[in-house]
């Protein structure tokens, strides 16, 4: 895995209005579409898109990714679950991010970026293998450094799900809508179609019943023929709260992705 995560302004990551106040667990800011480019993601390290809050003190981020590949040896698609973690501690600037000292969820350990973000990624069959996500609980602890102080916070909210079925492949020509009546306990949900270099994504609120791209949204994606293109639908909930006189915002998601074709 790369040493540098960029996780502000490069890993996927959707920005959303700092004006969102607390609602106990419920929040329900406004998804923004018009967000940074993805790391060119590809069918053999898929990265969920992650939205990060602004105005806030840190972002806290727990992912349950479920990745959908076709293999030319088994006869139905196979899919992956991957559990994902990642913390950013904004410095005052809004670009350069705060060490916060040792970052954990559930008691498996963040690793530091060279840029401050942490990050950690549980693949079955590694170590970790999992970040223990299926009980529901984000425990995180926080041992805090500098500016930020240690503070601990279990997010014991539900998971978003989705129980829907993304298409193997997409037409340029008449576009693509993706049926949400599978969501379940998101506050919004996005829509991302990546491939090589070129992205496109949407957004709409978690009570949405379908989520979808025009044939002229979908027209400067280049052609792929060999499933290394991604289609993601990431439903997704907020909870925000205050340690030590600061805000800071817990996010839980679900991200389907499967690689697809586009003709």
């Amino acid at each position: 895995m790369k040493k540098q995560i960029l996780f502000l302004s490069a890993i996927a990551l959707l920005a959303f209005n700092s004006s969102c106040n607390k609602d106990d667990n419920n929040p329900n800011p406004n998804p923004n579409p018009t967000n940074p480019n993805p790391t060119n993601p590809t069918t053999s390290t898929p990265k969920p898109t992650t939205p990060v809050i602004n105005g806030v003190s840190g972002t806290l981020v727990s992912v349950i990714m479920e990745y959908s590949y076709t293999n030319p040896y088994v006869s139905t698609p196979v899919t992956m679950q991957y559990d994902v973690a990642v913390a950013a501690f904004p410095a005052a600037n809004g670009s350069d991010l705060l060490p916060a000292g040792t970052v954990s969820v559930n008691s498996h350990e963040l690793e530091k970026a060279d840029n401050n973000a942490y990050y950690v990624v549980a693949v079955p069959g590694t170590t970790p293998s999992s970040l223990d996500f299926s009980g529901g609980s984000s425990n995180w602890s926080i041992g805090g450094a500098g500016s930020i102080s240690a503070f601990t916070y279990n997010h014991d909210v539900s998971f978003p799900d989705y129980t829907g079925t993304l298409p193997s492949s997409v037409s340029k020509s008449s576009g693509v809508t993706i049926d949400l009546d599978g969501v379940s306990n998101a506050d919004s949900v996005y829509l991302v179609i990546a491939a090589g270099n070129q992205f496109i994504q949407t957004a709409v609120g978690g009570d949405a019943t379908s989520i979808s791209f025009t044939a002229a949204e979908m027209q400067n994606l280049p052609v792929v023929s060999d499933n290394s293109a991604l289609i993601q639908v990431v439903p997704f909930r907020i909870t925000l709260e205050t340690h030590n006189g600061n805000q800071y915002a817990y996010i839980k998601q679900r991200a389907a992705i499967s690689a697809i074709n586009i003709d």
